[in-house]
């Protein structure tokens, strides 16, 4: 993951916050060819890794480097203003060990879909169907919840899905 960044003014501070894949490790960080302090933060729904640098005048260049994880993300759609919101929304993701639990409000009349990329491989999941889209990336569709719907149509979700390394 690189972040470039172009300053033709003063000396400015720069927080790189960039979302991880849950789960990720020996993640670094280095600007300009020096080491930087990377510190990993886990929130409710995501994983992210801060970065804070002094960019100089002129160009900076900085890398951060991280092995491993599963990384969670959506296709949100470009809605027009006054749209309602109909986007599945990620409420809450936990990963442990090989392990992971999604919690998801999804709209009957909106997608019902999520993406997952990462080198390891499902070999089991419950509660949504999975579609294999390449050796790494998975198509994850919720199934139906028989929950009750907000009054924004919005109803909860769960789903598990577990993971291997070999």
């Amino acid at each position: 993951m690189d972040l470039e960044v172009k300053n033709d003014g003063a000396p400015t501070k720069v927080v790189f916050d960039p979302q991880i894949p849950a789960g990720a490790e020996q993640i670094e960080a280095r600007c300009d060819n020096r080491a930087v302090a990377a510190h990993p933060e886990k929130f409710t729904e995501d994983e992210h890794v801060k970065v804070e640098i002094e960019a100089a005048s002129g160009a900076t260049h900085c890398h951060i480097r991280l092995a491993g994880g599963v990384f969670v993300f959506t296709r949100q759609p470009a809605p027009q203003t006054g749209d309602d919101s109909t986007a599945i929304k990620i409420t809450q993701l936990h990963l442990q060990n090989h392990d992971l639990q999604i919690d998801a409000d999804v709209n009957a009349s909106g997608s019902s879909t999520f993406f997952i990329q990462s080198a390891w491989k499902i070999v089991a999941f419950s509660g949504a169907t999975v579609l294999p889209l390449s050796d790494h990336r998975y198509q994850v569709t919720v199934q139906a919840s028989s929950a009750r719907a907000n009054s924004l149509g919005f109803a909860p979700t769960h789903v598990e899905i577990g993971f291997s390394d070999k």
